[in-house]
């Protein structure tokens, strides 16, 4: 029971490394959070961006950030896309 513990709390730990590097990556190339925001949408602001880093951007800006970036979905989003990419 707890290697299979261990092995769950290690696999949470690389989706969200994945995540905040997707979104780094991101921010990277759109130059700062701030640029990003704008990238995406006229509503989003660098504070969300900020909260995203924190928490996971929420799903339906993954494309725009995509459009945006490049930076593929699934590095976004690997729990939500990681499976649709595979197909």
């Amino acid at each position: 029971m707890s290697k299979q513990i261990n092995l769950l709390t290690q696999t949470i730990r690389i989706c969200i490394l994945r995540h905040m590097s997707g979104l780094l990556r991101a921010i990277q190339i759109a130059g700062s959070q701030a640029k990003l925001a704008l990238a995406i949408s006229g509503n989003v602001k660098q504070q969300h961006v900020s909260y995203w880093l924190k928490n996971r951007v929420p799903a339906q800006y993954c494309g725009p950030i995509h459009q945006a970036t490049g930076v593929p979905l699934e590095e976004l989003r690997p729990d939500v896309f990681g499976d649709f990419v595979a197909q």
